[in-house]
């Protein structure tokens, strides 16, 4: 006689216990639990996403791919930015021989959800797949207001040599009601296994309709994907400030994201680069940064990150050193469905002479991405911003807000 003795077994978190359960249990069991943690109204978002993900996998492998795909897309609804049910849904298409809405798949991904590297393995999959080179524009028209679009600050006096002069008040902040449109080109070229050649034309406006805040800019890319999320490019562009030129820019991105386990990644992004400025040469210098940091998948804390940079300008008195940490809040299914922070300090090389000391900024940012809405079949993306400028010299303290208002056309 066999006898069995049950035993209890604790799990971690949601996505360990739904594994297990998978490799465990018969397909059917897996979809049933999948359907029922779904439907019951106190399950958390990250539950959810577990259990829609594993009940796709289930679906998959007993061929019912109508239903994996409802699984998959639901997990992707309940799971900003983890990776799996969006490669899983797309291989499925591919899989299935519908490579056209495989292709449309990867045109619809929100760039703020799904990681850009993530994007650009699925195109190098789809190229593979069909032989052809893939291509797709994206173009989207948003409305921000602005309340310190100049950049202006609020001291009505500046002291130069310890005398006090009357600020002009052109310098103060000013806000204003303006339009971003944004239009992008893309196409990839399968070259080898593992790798595809990307092409990209980027190009934006941003109009406030004053005499400041106006700008445009047109950037050139050139890149390398690869399939296990590592990515090199180069980016030629020009900006322009109320029609005139402002600067060219140059600059070299490497990025490498090393999966850890399925709901963590890690990533280093180093970057190189020159501005050269039309008019103001002084400003004129090169770059070099590095960005590195984690993201939790399926965690409220779904990304944090250390950035470290250094711009040498022309004329040294521009040239600081600038060190940034950030994280992201994710809450999918509430009204904000994510939280940005940022906090950058910038430190001067230089003694300002009329100050007597080294001009030291620091920069918060915080940004609010409130659910996507739907008008007219298309997705409407709000987000709130506030920026604060500190800094050891008064008058280069400011702040300002803005809103933008986005829509895919």
């Amino acid at each position: 006689m066999d006898s069995v003795v049950a035993q209890e077994v604790t799990f971690q978190n949601a996505a360990s216990a739904f594994k297990t359960i998978y490799e465990k249990r018969p397909a059917f069991e897996v979809i049933k639990l999948a359907d029922e943690t779904l439907v019951n109204p106190i399950t958390t978002a990250f539950t959810k996403a577990q259990a829609a993900y594993w009940g796709g996998r289930a679906s998959e492998d007993i061929g019912l791919s109508f239903k994996a795909e409802e699984f998959y897309q639901i997990s992707i609804d309940y799971s900003l930015r983890w990776w799996q049910p969006v490669r899983s849904l797309f291989r499925l298409y591919i899989k299935s021989g519908k490579a056209e809405e495989a292709k449309i798949f990867i045109e619809t991904l929100d760039r703020r959800n799904t990681p850009e590297y993530v994007i650009n393995s699925l195109r190098v999959e789809l190229s593979r797949n069909t032989g052809e080179a893939l291509t797709n524009y994206d173009y989207d028209f948003g409305l921000i207001f602005n309340s310190n679009m100049n950049h202006g600050f609020s001291a009505d006096t500046i002291s130069y040599f310890g005398l006090p002069f009357k600020a002009n008040p052109e310098s103060k902040p000013k806000s204003a009601l303006g339009y971003q449109f944004n239009l992008g080109y893309y196409s990839t070229w399968f070259i080898s296994n593992k790798r595809a050649l990307g092409f990209s034309v980027n190009a934006d406006s941003t109009d406030f309709k004053g005499s400041v805040g106006d700008n445009s800019s047109a950037r050139l890319q050139l890149n390398l994907n690869h399939v296990e999320d590592r990515a090199s490019k180069i980016n030629f562009g020009r900006k322009w400030y109320q029609g005139e030129e402002l600067f060219d820019f140059v600059a070299m991105d490497f990025f490498i994201n090393k999966k850890i386990k399925p709901e963590l990644s890690f990533f280093i992004a180093p970057q190189i680069g020159t501005y050269k400025y039309d008019v103001l040469d002084n400003h004129s210098g090169d770059f070099m940064g590095t960005s590195f940091g984690s993201q939790f998948f399926n965690k409220t804390i779904s990304t944090a990150y250390l950035k470290v940079s250094k711009y040498k300008a022309n004329d040294p008195v521009f040239s600081f050193n600038e060190i940034g940490i950030g994280i992201q809040l994710t809450y999918p299914k509430k009204l904000f469905e994510r939280i940005r922070f940022n906090v950058i300090n910038k430190n001067y090389e230089l003694i300002m002479i009329e100050f007597g000391k080294r001009r030291e900024d620091q920069i918060y940012n915080i940004a609010f991405d409130f659910r996507d809405l739907s008008l007219f079949e298309r997705k409407i993306k709000l987000r709130l911003i506030y920026e604060k400028n500190d800094s050891n010299i008064n008058i280069y303290k400011r702040d300002g807000w803005s809103i933008e208002w986005n829509r895919n056309i």
